[in-house]
């Protein structure tokens, strides 16, 4: 049986590296494990809303980049 990966989050990557961040930085706004943050990222788990919200806000997004960002709109 063929396991399906979710999409890779390759905008996420450009947003951490446009701020500054690591993995690790973003592990701790989450809550979250850096390897938790880092199968997230890779398509290896699907991210949880509340995570995504917690990214926004921290973030400052606006509504057009999120869903660029997650919903590749």
């Amino acid at each position: 049986m063929e396991i399906k990966k979710l999409p890779k989050f390759i905008k996420i990557k450009s947003l951490l590296l446009e701020q500054g961040d690591t993995y690790r930085d973003l592990a701790r706004i989450l809550g979250r494990s850096v390897s938790t943050v880092q199968l997230r990222i890779n398509g290896e788990r699907s991210w949880e809303w509340e995570e995504l919200q917690k990214i926004r806000l921290h973030y400052k997004l606006s509504d057009e980049r999120f869903l660029s960002i997650f919903f590749n709109v």
